[in-house]
């Protein structure tokens, strides 16, 4: 097996090439839906990877592409005054139950340095992440910056539709409006916008966004730990640990990147995509919880993969 292909300055953020993996083995990706890939060789796998949470509600799933495609048909493609903006901040508020400011940065680690730069500390969110000894999921304390992915993927590895970030109870502090001005300094976005101007982003993409968080709300409180652990129950020697509906390795940096590379490629021959990521959980597919059949189906997926024992 030739050794994987790989991007990220360290362990926990190295990315397997996994679209050049699936053409070698099934040719491009014709279509998605919920959390099935379908391929040119008429093969169809599970996505456990989901963009990294980005297509946590799953591929074609929810309001979000009738919205983009009805602002594409009214001609709404170009920088103009649309209302976005405070649409993405009230499904934001909305979610978390406050108030407060919201921006959204193309990457993680220039909301970590923005956030740090106001001198405001950050949390990472997720949903459905379930505290294991509650059963029930954290909610973001006050005083911190909450950081989620976008629940509506877009855009390329290894952000795929980048990450918003939430100040609770924050007032705006620029009347430079935040997220839809164009990015004036240059196209690498190499000098940091400030915490509360965010990062340029397509004025008709933030209703989209907006659509996507309304849809992730509705969808959080109908699923509990129990749906999810009905799906997949890792046992004791299985290489990865359940909490909520992520997974996990059990020992992240106990495992040698070419080992994850085989235990990768050898989910993908059985027709299971997994993160290709050690530092990025793979997820339970929420589409593959609301029906019987669909459970059925992704617990015979699981069935196929052979879990490696945790000794070298």
């Amino acid at each position: 097996m030739r050794p994987p292909v790989l991007s990220g300055k360290s362990l926990a953020v190295q990315m397997i090439d996994y679209a050049a993996e699936i053409r070698k083995r099934f040719g491009n990706v014709r279509r998605a839906r919920g959390c099935w890939l379908y391929t040119e060789k008429n093969v169809r796998l599970l996505d456990m990877f989901l963009d990294g949470g980005a297509a946590v509600l799953g591929r074609r799933c929810g309001g979000s592409k009738l919205v983009l495609k009805n602002m594409l048909d009214r001609g709404l493609s170009g920088f103009l005054p649309t209302g976005g903006r405070k649409s993405l901040t009230a499904a934001v508020c909305a979610l978390f139950g406050g108030t407060g400011t919201v921006s959204w940065f193309c990457s993680r680690e220039r909301a970590f340095k923005a956030c740090a730069a106001a001198g405001i500390g950050t949390v990472d969110w997720r949903p459905w992440d379930f505290d294991p000894g509650t059963g029930m999921m954290s909610l973001p304390s006050s005083g911190e910056a909450v950081l989620f992915t976008v629940p509506f993927p877009w855009g390329a590895s290894p952000e795929f539709s980048g990450v918003i970030v939430f100040v609770p109870g924050k007032e705006k502090q620029t009347d430079t409006p935040c997220l839809d001005i164009p990015d004036t300094v240059s196209d690498s976005l190499e000098i940091l916008p400030g915490l509360y101007t965010g990062d340029s982003i397509p004025p008709q993409l933030l209703p989209v966004f907006a659509r996507s968080v309304y849809d992730l709300r509705r969808k959080i409180p109908v699923y509990d730990d129990n749906d999810f652990s009905a799906v997949f129950h890792p046992g004791e020697k299985s290489l990865w640990i359940r909490k909520g509906a992520y997974l996990t390795l059990r020992k992240n940096f106990d495992i040698p990147i070419d080992r994850y590379y085989k235990f990768f490629c050898a989910c993908l021959d059985s027709g299971v995509l997994v993160s290709p990521s050690m530092g990025i959980p793979s997820i339970i597919p929420l589409p593959c919880i609301e029906t019987p059949q669909e459970k059925r189906s992704v617990k015979t997926c699981l069935k196929k993969i052979s879990f490696p024992s945790e000794d070298p």
